[in-house]
């Protein structure tokens, strides 16, 4: 009996370590997606694990168990912000940036509580209809003056509420989407800011989509100089192998330091090139605590390193 629950440890043990290598380095596979989509609930359960294993003297399943977790652990922080600790202001020039999905927002309170923030330089709105339109002016012109509205009965909407002027440029051909792309001027400084909405990877076809934008996507940011922003929902968690590949061929920089502990994963991201850097990041709730987007604070560097993108690197 005894050597059949040794067995049974070890296959346990093996299985464990199985799945977490298949996470980490294959994670596309379809019959592990919901568990790499929801990868926090995971560690949480090896967690669980290793202290049963440990009352009951179980030391394989111990060590396996705080091994994967520790190795999840590491995964995770090294494809979110890698900053030990938030930058400090620094004088530099700064950036204050928020991403809002209207699908999403059931009372215009927390509306008019980012309009009066005077933190945020522009803010960027998805799934805009024509129904927004009256309601975005009305709070917002005010405090943002300078606009940019298009309204779409799909998820395609979009607009840009800004304190200082910008100037729109052509979309960006995304497959058969596109994202919409601004240059904003804050003083001396430009600011290449992009708004996206990729397809949510619902069954094989999307998913292939949902990597051919990101592709798209890709080849643009290697055009683009510094000082460049992409956020929007991107429909998948920055774990993802696709959003891994994205940022390091585009050299992108992730604002989120940390996973929610919700069965609601965050689709809603801001990458960033790294002449900025992110000294402030959280994601944005209504009323009814739901999470209707993400907004970050942003200033340059004092001390720029020189990088293969394309453009100045500048103070």
């Amino acid at each position: 009996m005894k050597r059949i629950f040794a067995f049974g440890n070890i296959l346990i043990g093996l299985m464990i370590i199985a799945i977490t290598l298949i996470i980490i380095y294959l994670p596309n596979y379809n019959i592990l997606e919901f568990l790499n989509e929801n990868l926090i609930f995971y560690v949480v359960f090896l967690l669980i694990s290793g202290v049963l294993g440990l009352i009951l003297n179980q030391k394989f399943i111990l060590y396996v168990s705080f091994g994967c977790a520790f190795m999840l652990t590491l995964f995770l922080k090294y494809n979110s912000n890698t900053d030990l600790k938030l930058p400090k202001p620094n004088n530099q020039p700064t950036l204050g940036l928020t991403h809002i999905n209207l699908s999403s927002v059931t009372s215009g309170n927390v509306l008019e509580r980012m309009a009066k923030d005077k933190s945020n330089d522009v803010i960027s709105f998805q799934e805009v209809t024509p129904d927004w339109d009256d309601i975005l002016k009305e709070i917002f012109l005010d405090s943002f003056p300078f606009y940019f509205m298009e309204e779409k009965l799909d998820y395609q909407g979009k607009a840009f509420f800004s304190k200082h002027r910008f100037i729109v440029q052509p979309d960006i051909p995304l497959n058969n989407n596109f994202a919409k792309f601004i240059i904003l001027e804050k003083g001396k400084e430009k600011y290449h800011l992009i708004s996206t909405y990729l397809t949510p990877p619902l069954n094989e076809k999307d998913k292939s989509v949902n990597e051919k934008e990101l592709m798209d996507l890709t080849g643009k940011m290697i055009e683009i100089p510094n000082a460049a922003f992409v956020f929007g929902e991107l429909n998948r968690v920055y774990w993802a192998k696709p959003i891994i590949q994205f940022r390091k061929k585009s050299l992108l920089m992730n604002s989120r330091r940390n996973v929610q502990l919700s069965f609601k994963t965050s689709y809603n991201h801001i990458f960033y090139t790294g002449d900025m850097e992110c000294y402030h990041f959280e994601d944005i709730f209504d009323d009814d605590n739901l999470s209707i987007g993400c907004r970050g604070l942003y200033q340059k560097k004092k001390l720029i390193v020189k990088s293969n993108r394309k453009g100045t690197n500048e103070d």
